[in-house]
């Protein structure tokens, strides 16, 4: 994964954004997010809380890279295409990748943003 997570601002996202304890409400997990220009296909544990997402990418065969994004830190959404299904990005204010979601899981998400 590594020439993958360079390429998609994954590795970027985790030094920038580590995970310590956050509460979350709703967890999805095998989700498939894009980060950057690259598709983690069903890969992708999503959690949701009050505080921000924690996304831990979980390729096959390769060690679990996870995040934290607070809600502070979205700059802004905007509707956008995730293999050829609605979907929603978010926009970081300090870090320029983007992360996209497909529209039923960033509408669980919409109630945090403000």
């Amino acid at each position: 994964m590594g020439l993958f997570s360079k390429i998609s601002g994954l590795d970027r996202l985790v030094q920038e954004f580590p995970v310590g304890y956050h509460s979350i409400e709703k967890e999805y997990k095998k989700c498939t997010v894009k980060i950057g220009k690259v598709r983690y296909r069903r890969c992708v544990n999503v959690g949701i809380g009050p505080e921000g997402l924690i996304l831990k990418v979980n390729p096959p065969m390769v060690k679990a890279k996870q995040f934290f994004i607070p809600w502070t830190e979205v700059q802004e959404t905007h509707s956008d295409s995730l293999y050829n299904l609605k979907a929603a990005t978010l926009k970081l204010k300090s870090n320029n990748t983007p992360i996209t979601f497909y529209e039923k899981l960033f509408s669980e998400m919409k109630c945090y943003l403000v």
